[in-house]
């Protein structure tokens, strides 16, 4: 029994139970009516089940039980010997009932309890759940909602029972609603489960906002439900938003960093040699130093192109870091084009170096951005170039599947030793053997990046001391 301590209403049972028991000890013992007495004891704990709790089961029991062994007392002062025995058993089986009777009352009502308390938490579930939540029936009319979905969909709970809730989702968006439902449907035995669909709702006011939706099924008496979980995503989107930003921030924080480290160690060197070629070059003066004129301005030249290609690497990276690189495709003469970019790369090209342009494509006219696609050719012949020793061939070939453009440049140089391999997109990374050769380490990034804006592919083969050979293949757009 509780020891919670009685209410009005309470003490008033109890007073009602013990006039009760007086009056059925006083009835039995001027009456003799036993029997009438015993089942108007069993008949009152019975009557008990309707009242809540199991206190007043527990009183009534033991009241009637006083009763009958009251009675018995008071019957057994005036009994005939013979009957004595009779009466006992009489006696001792209505206990026994009132205490079976008592005992299966307070088991009905702790398992009602526990249903009870139970559906209170699943009320309190559903009521105070942050997510929306959304019952339907087979048909996908709407039975129920919680707050949640109310709050989310600007409707009352009667405006939306009985609404389809394909309602509650933008026209793109419900045929792939009406599909999940059919697939619950089909498999209403499963308890099938769909999880954390990325789509939109649809206000009353007719605004749209991002959730995700689950959807599952049970069943009861009624016939089977389809329960759809509706979480709003605008302030998860937002913050996804904001932790890009930041790591953007801090990307383009650390690449500003190497770029000011990497300046002053690839300018310095370069700037120096510039400025003592341009001492020397005022010195020759007498007609029979021009050889060593011309060798120091084109070693000047020389430079300028690489301090160019320097800048021109940080510059396509910060426009790509950026965002700002778009593909914009324009039909084009391929042939030409290639040949055009070999001419302008011949002018670097290294003492004895030679670049055969083989142009096998069974296709002269293109649909492609000149610019990026120039961008990854220069890039992959200037790195040719500056690999491969002076008087050493370079091989760039184009040719082409059915919906595929292949363009090739292999070179004799250092190769690249096989642990680098993974790592010769990464940014700012450079092969553990070309240390004492000038770069950035940007050059392959920028290429492949260009390559993924463009829908291609980018591979290489190598071997160190041998050479490497890097293959864009992209796709043939039609015009």
């Amino acid at each position: 029994m509780s020891s919670t301590p009685l209410n009005k209403k309470e003490r008033g049972y109890l007073a009602l139970s013990v006039g009760l028991a007086f009056l059925v000890v006083c009835f039995q013992i001027y009456s003799g009516l036993h029997t009438v007495v015993a089942f108007v004891s069993i008949a009152i704990v019975l009557l008990t089940i309707l009242i809540p709790g199991t206190r007043y089961t527990y009183i009534y029991t033991v009241l009637a039980t006083i009763d009958i062994i009251i009675g018995y007392y008071f019957s057994n002062l005036t009994i005939d010997p013979d009957k004595f025995y009779n009466l006992l058993y009489n006696r001792s089986s209505a206990v026994l009932s009132i205490w079976i009777s008592a005992f299966l009352i307070v088991k009905f009502k702790q398992s009602r309890a526990e249903e009870e308390k139970s559906n209170q938490r699943m009320n309190a579930l559903f009521t105070y759940a942050t997510e929306g939540i959304i019952i339907s029936d087979n048909n996908g009319n709407i039975v129920t909602v919680n707050p949640e979905a109310e709050k989310q969909f600007g409707y009352s709970i009667n405006e939306l029972i009985g609404k389809s809730i394909s309602t509650l989702f933008p026209e793109r968006f419900r045929q792939g609603h009406l599909d999940r439902k059919r697939e619950i449907n089909a498999h209403p035995e499963t308890r099938l489960m769909i999880r954390a669909m990325a789509v939109f709702g649809l206000r009353k006011d007719a605004t749209e906002f991002p959730v995700e939706v689950s959807i599952s099924s049970f069943n009861t008496a009624d016939g089977p439900l389809v329960v759809c979980f509706i979480l709003d995503t605008t302030e998860l989107i937002l913050q996804r938003e904001l932790t890009k930003a930041l790591e953007r921030e801090m990307e383009l924080n650390e690449l500003k960093s190497r770029f000011v480290a990497m300046a002053s160690h690839e300018f310095r060197t370069p700037l120096s040699t510039i400025m003592s070629s341009v001492a020397l070059v005022e010195k020759y003066d007498d007609p029979s130093q021009k050889e060593d004129k011309i060798r120091h301005i084109n070693r000047i030249r020389s430079t300028v192109k690489n301090l160019t290609n320097i800048l021109t690497d940080f510059l396509s990276l910060d426009k790509l870091e950026s965002g700002l690189v778009r593909v914009n495709p324009a039909v084009f003469r391929l042939d030409k084009f290639c040949a055009e970019v070999v001419e302008e790369i011949r002018v670097v090209v290294k003492p004895g170096q030679q670049i055969n342009y083989l142009y096998a494509a069974t296709i002269r006219d293109v649909n492609m951005d000149q610019n990026l696609l120039r961008n990854i050719l220069t890039n992959l012949l200037n790195n040719a170039i500056k690999y491969s020793p002076e008087k050493s061939y370079i091989d760039f070939s184009v040719s082409n599947t059915g919906d595929e453009l292949i363009m090739s440049v292999k070179d004799s140089g250092v190769g690249i030793p096989e642990a680098d391999k993974p790592f010769m997109f990464d940014r700012f990374f450079r092969a553990k053997n070309v240390s004492t050769i000038q770069g950035t380490g940007l050059g392959l990034n920028i290429v492949k990046r260009y390559v993924d804006l463009m829908k291609g592919r980018i591979d290489f083969v190598s071997e160190e001391n041998k050479g490497t050979t890097f293959t864009v293949k992209l796709p043939l757009i039609a015009y």
